[in-house]
This record gives C-alpha cells, structure tokens and sequence, in this order.
C-alpha cells in the first residue's frame, strides 16, 4: 500500500491556507504515485498515476484534504481566490460555510463519478463550450 505524507503547508498573507498532500508507493523505492493540491477550501488538483488507480490513494487524499479543511480556518470563512476564467468566475466567491469545493470538466467522466460517490454534488454547471464541454461545480459540506 502507499503512503501518504504532507508536502508542504503555506498560510497566505490573506489568511488563506495551500496544502500538498503526495502520495509514495511504499514498495517502489518511494516513487510518488499521487498528488493533491488545495488551495483554501478548492482541491485544484488530484493526480494519481494510472498504474496506482483504484487502489485507494486518491479516496486517501481527498480525507486528508477534507480533514484539514475540518481544522483549518479557511473551511469556516469559504476563502476563495480571485477567479482566473470566466468558469471559474462562476464558483467565486464565499461559498456555504464548511464546505470543500472543486471542478471537474464534463470529458472527465470517471472523476465526477468518483467525487459523487465521495458525497460530493454538482451544484452549478457552466453553459457548454464551442467543444461541447461543461464545467461541473462541486461542494461537499466538511462540518
């Protein structure tokens, strides 16, 4: 099994918090097979190699994430960056109170079957692209 361990934790000068989490593979000479970035209360990004899916490391990650979002102080306020796209326009803002968000495009199917059955929920989707593809807006109350 892998092993999980905190890259690096970063308090902003608004009071924000950034966290990573990567995951080694225990068995292979600590090669890391999974990364989670969250920045305030938004996992930016998950990764995990594709020979190391479906084995637990990215439902171990978003715990972790979930967990500090339990403890830290940016969960209770809803901090939120400014928004860089016209997408992500859509989630700024302070979100409900205790709440861990993220975004996940319509081409990623597996990923937002694999958030829903985490308990997260769509609770916005953007109008389509000139490729057909969606943003899926998702929040999960922590608390």
């Amino acid at each position: 099994m892998a092993r999980v361990s905190v890259l690096s934790k970063k308090t902003r000068k608004n009071g924000g918090q950034n966290a990573c989490w990567v995951c080694e593979d225990a068995s292979n000479s600590g090669k890391l097979v999974g990364c989670l970035l969250l920045g305030g209360n938004e996992i930016e990004v998950l990764v995990v190699s594709e020979d190391h899916r479906r084995r637990g490391v990215a439902s171990e990650l978003v715990r972790l994430a979930e967990a500090h979002c339990k403890t830290a102080e940016v969960a209770r306020g809803g901090e939120r960056r400014e928004a860089d796209s016209e997408a992500r326009a859509l989630f700024q803002g302070k979100g409900p109170v205790g709440t861990i968000r993220l975004i996940v495009t319509s081409v990623q199917i597996n990923a937002l079957s694999f958030y829903k059955s985490l308990g997260y929920r769509v609770v916005r989707t953007s109008v389509p692209n000139l490729f057909g593809e969606s943003d899926h807006f998702m929040e999960k109350a922590v608390f």
